[in-house]
């Protein structure tokens, strides 16, 4: 099996917890927290543990937080995951690790998504857009391997990829603590912690309470790959990648009643989480347990 990394601060990796998959991080300090835990990302100068939920906003947030760290440039120019660099709570000695974790002055925080539109995401960006990256491929060889029914998928096996139909047919006969961390339920990141939760597409309520205010530092959600032109597809769910003629669908297109009654129905906490912060959208504090 092709692995994620491949190298980082030592030679020999170490077995990080993960969903879905076998994780090996090349780190030279790690102290064994479970997933999500060990990805937080931690500001001890600004008290702030941001908890990266993949596809929302995630890769966006995560270098807006490093810009906020006082990291020296060089520290933080290494990759976070297979670095020790501190800034994620899987660096620390694991008392300080848990002490930071349960302390009441940090704010914890993380942002959810709608969940129709982060399946999209993920399936456009995985299955379409950057399917033959050897990274993402560590991502969808499962879903490959299953979808067609053989054990070692070819690399003419990714380029062809899945329909979102069969992406989505897939998820729902999964359990969700097996299920890749770009598409299992948002809720399985909240678990562990109690986190202030923020929606991806009302980040200014994020910024406010972080106090991020220069329009240069924020993130710019806009400009999505399922938001660029959303342009009208018809029947998109059918389609392969190489059915294709571009990526920049609107999220609608993927869904027909059939496909929308399964994910509202296998992702129902995630449509609880996001709606209940529509209703009060600053005042949801908590998640689930």
């Amino acid at each position: 099996m092709c692995d994620l990394y491949h190298k980082g601060d030592v030679n020999i990796p170490i077995i990080a917890n993960y969903p879905g998959g076998v994780l090996r991080v090349y780190k030279k300090v790690f102290n064994n927290l479970p997933w999500p835990l060990w990805q937080l990302l931690v500001l001890k100068n600004r008290r702030i543990i941001y908890n990266p939920i993949a596809k929302c906003a995630s890769s966006s947030l995560k270098a807006m937080i490093l810009d906020m760290s006082d990291l020296s440039p060089a520290v933080k120019s290494l990759p976070l995951d297979t670095h020790a660099t501190g800034l994620q709570l899987g660096d620390l000695p694991i008392n300080e690790a848990t002490d930071i974790l349960d302390a009441s002055s940090y704010l914890k925080f993380a942002v959810v998504r709608d969940p129709f539109d982060r399946l999209v995401s993920a399936y456009l960006e995985k299955f379409v857009v950057n399917r033959m990256s050897l990274g993402n491929q560590f991502h969808t060889r499962a879903v490959i391997s299953r979808v067609f029914g053989i054990q070692r998928p070819t690399p003419d096996d990714f380029s062809k990829s899945i329909t979102f139909s069969q992406f989505v047919n897939y998820v729902i006969n999964q359990s969700p603590d097996q299920l890749d961390p770009h598409w299992c339920p948002q809720y399985l990141y909240l678990k562990n912690a109690i986190f202030k939760l923020f929606r991806f597409d009302h980040l200014d309520e994020l910024y406010d309470c972080i106090g991020i205010c220069p329009e240069t530092q924020r993130v710019n959600t806009k400009y999505n790959v399922t938001r660029l032109d959303a342009q009208q597809v018809k029947n998109a769910y059918e389609l392969t990648p190489e059915q294709m003629l571009h990526s920049d669908i609107a999220t609608t297109c993927f869904y027909d009643e059939s496909i929308r009654r399964k994910v509202k129905s296998y992702f129902a906490l995630d449509f609880t989480l996001v709606e209940s912060l529509a209703r009060a959208p600053f005042r949801a504090r908590s998640n689930v347990h």
